[in-house]
């Protein structure tokens, strides 16, 4: 069973800046960005406990292409991304975001 999947303002944010920072460079790689984040939260829609538990609850999914990762925690009835972050920056910043 395929659990929906809700952004936190914050992480929806984090999504859409990285996706325009890298259309801004080459024309449609934020497209590519955007299709490869989609990808992993098909992934992590289909088998939500695949990915590492980093903190707790706290799971985190690299994104295939691109130095991101989606980090999550899995509810009873949904999945909410807490963040979408390059991979050079400071890990700790979603943890205030649960």
């Amino acid at each position: 069973m395929m659990l929906p999947i809700v952004f936190r303002r914050a992480a929806h944010s984090d999504y859409r800046d990285a996706a325009r920072w890298y259309e801004d460079r080459a024309l449609g790689v934020g497209y590519r960005f955007v299709a490869r984040i989609e990808q992993a939260l098909l992934l992590i829609s289909e088998a939500p406990r695949r990915a590492a538990t980093l903190l707790a609850d706290i799971r985190r999914m690299r994104i295939r292409e691109f130095p991101f990762f989606i980090y999550y925690v899995v509810e009873d009835s949904r999945i909410v991304v807490l963040a979408v972050l390059h991979a050079r920056r400071n890990p700790t910043t979603w943890r205030h975001r649960k």
